[in-house]
């Protein structure tokens, strides 16, 4: 820690790190505190520190470098599409942090939380901790909507000069209902009408489009083949 003005100076990580070697701190009211005293500028074990740090500020913290969750990292701009009870989200965002990811359903968020109840408000809930985009009532099909959301997102950026376009868009287990031949024919007919729209926000240099699909005999169906993987990669 450097000195200011004759006083230590607030260094997050450092806090962090003594908040979890010690084992002394406690969750109280999502404020964290060490040593019995709130990390608010007072002493504390030796320790000055000049701002309060909330959980969600932890979480941003660990975030501030590279991060890494399966195929996605924190340095891509992530758009989730046809989200159910968001937890594929909120799990997302627990590892890379929120504040580059937008997640949207076409559920209205009432209608979200009448089927998912407890599940979905606790992953909303993280969502909104961690700082991510969420919008309800989104048709992945409609270019109009994905133009509302490139929209929303361009006026959430920090840095005006970045280029407003996804470097992945992510649609897990699209489905429309139905096992029959004409069923089939309305999931292809979506899935088209995703690809097409997913185009006009994708990022040109190297963004991809993330399909997931289940390995049943209906998705054999639907790709005329047996899949060798259950994700479909789409890139630029």
């Amino acid at each position: 820690m450097g000195k200011k003005g004759g006083r230590k100076k607030f260094n997050a990580k450092s806090a962090k790190e003594i908040f979890k070697s010690k084992g002394k701190g406690k969750a109280k009211g999502n404020r964290l505190h060490y040593g019995g005293k709130g990390l608010h500028g007072s002493k504390s074990g030796g320790i000055v520190v000049a701002n309060a740090i909330t959980h969600s500020d932890l979480i941003r913290l660990e975030q501030s470098t590279k991060a890494k969750f399966g195929l996605y990292t924190n340095m891509q701009k992530i758009l989730l599409v046809g989200e159910g009870n968001f937890t594929f989200a909120a799990a997302l965002a627990t590892r890379l942090g929120g504040d580059n990811i937008c997640a949207t359903s076409l559920d209205t968020r009432k209608e979200v939380l009448d089927k998912y109840s407890d599940t979905a408000k606790q992953a909303l809930k993280t969502l909104d901790s961690t700082g991510v985009m969420v919008l309800h009532g989104i048709d992945a099909t409609s270019p109009v909507d994905f133009k509302r959301m490139r929209e929303k997102f361009e006026e959430k950026k920090v840095n005006p000069i970045d280029e407003c376009s996804f470097d992945r868009v992510v649609f897990n287990f699209p489905h429309c209902g139905g096992a029959t031949e004409q069923d089939v024919k309305i999931n292809r007919n979506m899935l088209r009408g995703f690809f097409s729209s997913a185009r006009s926000v994708l990022n040109i240099k190297g963004g991809q489009v993330h399909v997931t699909l289940r390995d049943t005999p209906f998705l054999q169906k639907l790709v005329n083949r047996r899949p060798s993987r259950s994700r479909v990669i789409l890139s630029c």
